[in-house]
């Protein structure tokens, strides 16, 4: 779902289009790398990346927190 809402509110196409995979690359060099802590702090930069452009998208005001 997180994905087809972020599909449908993207605005920025480039800046976004870059954020989304490098995000999930993180991740997926951390568990590769055998790095729990890492790849723990990645996906929670993921999910506040996610958080934030959800508010960002639904707040009145257009900007992120």
């Amino acid at each position: 779902m997180s994905r087809r809402f972020w599909f449908t509110h993207v605005t920025d196409v480039d800046t976004e289009i870059k954020a989304g995979p490098n995000l999930h690359v993180a991740i997926l060099r951390a568990i590769l790398g055998r790095d729990a802590d890492a790849a723990e702090a990645a996906a929670w930069d993921l999910n506040d990346y996610l958080i934030d452009f959800s508010y960002a998208t639904l707040s009145p005001r257009g900007g992120r927190r």
